[in-house]
């Protein structure tokens, strides 16, 4: 159970790096315009939310809530 748990905060970590990475611009194209750019952020948004919620039952579980 405890290594469950650790999976899934494992999990919780690499989607929040990805989202950080994501948004500080290491993996964005200059050339896109303002829309495109709004568009994937909000992309990302909702993908780090979505894991999030994925893992939050999981997460409690585990703290045993």
């Amino acid at each position: 159970m405890l290594l469950r748990a650790r999976n899934v905060l494992y999990f919780a970590f690499a989607a929040a790096m990805a989202a950080g990475i994501a948004g500080c611009g290491l993996l964005q194209s200059d050339n896109r315009t303002e829309e495109q750019k709004r568009e994937s952020e909000q992309k990302t948004r909702d993908e780090v939310a979505k894991a999030t919620e994925r893992a939050k039952p999981e997460l409690q579980k585990a703290a045993g809530n």
